[in-house]
């Protein structure tokens, strides 16, 4: 792991963190990387980072600048390895709280708030590429007070995750990305051949579902799959029907009293990964037993 390095960007309350980017394998053994590949894929996890830092110092998903002044991604240092680089990020604490507190509860501290960064990166940089996720409690409250925030900024990063994995199978096997002392994720070819698989199916297919979380302004969220058994990620397609997001978001207020009545058949094209498993729903039409389906 990486030695301490203290850099101070001038923020009053400040949440530091290292990220080593360990590439192994191929060329990476013998201390290098293919120039192309190489840069595009520490591009792309330092653009990950930071959009993921600005959603924790905002409280915002955004996609392209200008970004927040609250943080800062900097790559800090080439090592001795197979070959390894540090990323430092640091987060101004207060502009967290500002958008944080109201969401958690007013209670939450600084040391807590600054958490929110590193517990983001770790469950989206995994989930996001068909990995087991641990999912802390600060994630999961956020999940439930701000419906479809968290899949609406994986969404966000994963352009920058299929960049990110420029580099496998072109110069290196294998990238570790560690932080906090911990492994935050890796990236092989089978997270490489999860982000490749983002077609969806051409024919529609309709099933009944429970709108689990929704995000109007986004239009992203997660409906509860009563045939897999569980939360599949959702995006409602802007030529949807009209009756589509209202029944979807009725459904929603619906969930937590009762999971029979929240019931709502959906019209939608499906994203499968290679084992044939939904990986996302393109929701086309929603409607509730008694309205009419939509024509074929």
């Amino acid at each position: 792991m990486p030695r301490n390095v203290e850099i101070l960007f001038g923020f009053k309350d400040q949440t530091k963190m290292q990220f080593e980017i360990l590439f192994e394998g191929d060329l990476a053994d013998a201390h290098k990387l293919p120039g192309l590949e190489g840069t595009q894929s520490l591009e792309g996890i330092g653009r990950s980072l930071t959009l993921i830092s600005h959603f924790a110092a905002t409280g915002e998903v955004r996609q392209r600048f200008p970004f927040s002044d609250a943080f800062s991604v900097n790559l800090l240092a080439f090592e001795a390895g197979s070959f390894r680089t540090i990323f430092g990020v640091t987060i101004d604490t207060t502009a967290t709280l500002k958008w944080l507190a109201p969401v958690i509860g007013v209670g939450i501290v600084q040391g807590v708030a600054g958490n929110i960064a590193y517990d983001l990166m770790k469950y989206t940089f995994s989930s996001a590429t068909g990995q087991a996720a641990d999912k802390s409690p600060m994630v999961a409250e956020l999940e439930s007070k701000r419906s479809g925030d968290v899949s609406a900024l994986q969404e966000a990063i994963t352009p920058s995750l299929k960049r990110s994995h420029s580099v496998i199978n072109s110069g290196a096997q294998q990238i570790t990305i560690n932080g906090n002392g911990n492994v935050v994720t890796i990236y092989n070819q089978e997270s490489k051949e999860f982000l490749e698989e983002d077609k969806f199916d051409l024919l529609p297919e309709v099933k009944i579902v429970s709108t689990g979380m929704l995000n109007v302004n986004t239009r992203n969220g997660r409906v509860f799959d009563y045939e897999h058994h569980k939360l599949i990620s959702i995006f409602v397609a802007r030529d949807c029907t009209v009756r589509a997001m209202p029944n979807l978001a009725r459904s929603l207020q619906l969930y937590a009293k009762s999971k029979e009545k929240s019931q709502v058949y959906i019209k939608y094209l499906v994203k499968k990964n290679k084992s044939g498993f939904p990986k996302s729903y393109l929701i086309l039409d929603a409607w509730f037993e008694g309205e009419a389906p939509p024509s074929r």
